[in-house]
């Protein structure tokens, strides 16, 4: 099983029924989330939603056939050494076999490959931070690793349990979804729902907890030496198929698609700290939707970094938040445990984890909700405002784009910095600098080459 009943949950936000219709889950009110296979996209705005992963499971996979071409182009080199040579031939393999690795997650998208995807700038925002494969080494480490790194966690998780009952558990944030799979075999909560919005995690976890074996490519941060460099292709598998009641969905923490008061447990591992608002609005919801007497149990990371000092809340500070929104705590261990290690890496690793039990005792002092999008991106027909600073910016891009309109494979920097000097009234060594510092960004922009926003 991989996906609930839709009579299980709701419609996030608006919280009415939903009846599987097609290829869709329908809310009472008319409102449509796409299946992905059988896993429903339950955002806010599910069709945005879903454009918005259709393209960057593009842009992903544009990105891969271009490294493929690169090193094929690289692979002609007449003057690369033997080892050279064998370096890159094994880093085209391995690049191809994560290239159809994406081509087969991605089926049920029905994509066009090698089309060019618009602007990300345009359509739904989810988190820009959540890329499709920021948190991919954590997929392999879930379902190969044998550096203990899920035993311990899960240790850790099962001492904050107790022996107290998890009944209807949703893990939100479940990631590649180990943590949550250990949970349901070995601690017995009667359903476990797995929620998070990282298609590639939840899309690949889904059929290894149903008894696949899929062949996943590691790829090392700081190579350790020459057999590492090109990444190794890993077995990765589950120690047994789920039992029933694990189901998994696509949706946002801060709109979760369950009724008031309608979870016993809420399970959030590596979570609260890497999401994009502060923590009183995930208390909010993790709130609403606990039965009184319900629990939060957490574990992970607990280091904030907002941009205002007084968000970045300490675990004492955090503790005093939870419990002024209507939360006991009941235990709080802190312990320093391996984290991604990997023999192919140079780095290791390890991280102090934060696992506590909170009691749920009475609603939160207020329940705010995460902003939406702005009204203009859910409705086309709203009027766009104007920014602050929309000038300042206009005048920048201007620049950018006249300097990159003159470069040709032609013109030298000076001859460019002589036109951007005549054109701006700059002396001639501002303009140079100016110039070869915007040249010398490009060169060294690495999010598309990285694939980072995808």
């Amino acid at each position: 099983m991989s996906s609930p009943r839709p009579e299980l949950l709701k419609a996030p936000l608006v919280h009415d029924s939903l009846r599987e219709e097609d290829s869709f889950w329908i809310s009472e009110s008319g409102a449509k989330f796409p299946l992905i296979g059988t896993i429903p996209v339950l955002f806010p705005d599910a069709r945005l939603a879903l454009a918005e992963l259709k393209l960057r499971s593009q842009a992903l996979i544009n990105y891969y056939e271009a490294n493929v071409d690169q090193l094929k182009e690289e692979l002609r080199g007449p003057t690369l050494s033997k080892i050279t040579r064998d370096r890159l031939e094994k880093t085209r393999k391995i690049q191809i076999h994560h290239l159809e690795f994406l081509r087969d997650l991605f089926s049920p998208l029905k994509l066009n490959q090698r089309s060019q995807p618009p602007a990300p700038e345009f359509g739904y925002r989810l988190p820009p931070s959540q890329a499709l494969q920021g948190y991919f080494p954590n997929l392999v480490r879930d379902w190969s690793s044998s550096h203990g790194e899920n035993e311990k966690q899960f240790e850790l998780v099962r001492d904050v349990v107790g022996e107290q009952p998890l009944g209807r558990l949703l893990v939100a944030g479940a990631g590649a979804g180990r943590l949550a799979y250990d949970v349901h075999q070995h601690l017995g909560p009667s359903e476990t729902i797995c929620a998070d919005l990282n298609l590639v995690l939840t899309l690949a976890s889904s059929r290894i907890v149903r008894g696949e074996t899929l062949k996943i490519a590691e790829f090392p941060v700081a190579p350790k030496n020459l057999a590492a460099a090109p990444g190794a292709i890993r077995e990765c598998k589950a120690p047994a198929k789920a039992r029933e009641g694990f189901s998994q969905i696509i949706a946002d923490v801060y709109y979760l698609p369950f009724a008031d008061e309608s979870v016993d447990t809420v399970l959030t591992p590596w979570l609260v700290d890497i999401l994009p608002h502060r923590l009183e609005f995930m208390i909010s919801e993790i709130n609403r939707v606990l039965k009184p007497g319900g629990r939060w149990i957490n574990s992970g990371s607990f280091n904030f970094r907002f941009a205002n000092w007084s968000d970045c809340l300490s675990i004492e500070e955090g503790v005093e938040a939870i419990e002024l929104n209507g939360f006991r705590h009941e235990k709080i261990r802190q312990d320093l445990i391996p984290y991604l290690r990997s023999d192919l890496d140079a780095h290791a690793r390890s991280e102090t984890v934060t696992t506590f039990s909170m009691e749920k005792t009475g609603p939160a002092r207020s329940r705010v909700k995460a902003p939406l999008r702005s009204p203009w991106i859910m409705d086309a027909n709203v009027a766009v405002p104007l920014p602050s600073n929309a000038q300042a910016q206009f005048a920048q891009l201007e620049s950018q784009a006249f300097v990159i309109s003159l470069i040709d494979g032609k013109r030298t920097g000076l001859q460019i910095a002589q036109a951007v000097a005549q054109k701006y009234g700059l002396p001639p060594n501002e303009a140079l600098d100016a110039v070869v510092s915007f040249i010398t960004r490009l060169e060294d922009d690495s999010i598309l080459r990285t694939g980072i926003w995808a």
